[in-house]
C-alpha cells in the first residue's frame, strides 16, 4: 500500500461518514420543523379559541346590561347603595 491508496481510504471513509452525518443532522433538522409548526399551530389555536371566550364573555355581559336595563337596575343604582 502507497500513500496515496492510504489517502484515497481515508477520503472514502470520511466521505461516508459526513455523508451519515449530513443524513442525520437533516432528519434531525426536519423532525425539528415540524414539532415547531405544530407548536405553532396550537398556540394558534388557542388564540383563536381565548378570543372567541372573550367575545363571549362581552356578548354575556352585554345581555345581563340589557336585562339590568329592563328591570329598572342599572350598575350605577347597585354602586351607589352600596
Amino acid at each position: 500500500m502507497t500513500i496515496s491508496e492510504i489517502n484515497n481510504y481515508f477520503m472514502i471513509a470520511f466521505l461516508v461518514i459526513f455523508s451519515f452525518l449530513g443524513i442525520l443532522l437533516s432528519f434531525f433538522l426536519i423532525v425539528l420543523v415540524r414539532k415547531i409548526n405544530q407548536i405553532t399551530s396550537q398556540i394558534d389555536n388557542a388564540t383563536q379559541k381565548m378570543d372567541s371566550f372573550k367575545e363571549s364573555l362581552f356578548a354575556i355581559n352585554k345581555t345581563f346590561d340589557i336585562f339590568r336595563t329592563f328591570f329598572g337596575t342599572s350598575k350605577k343604582n347597585n354602586e351607589s347603595k352600596k
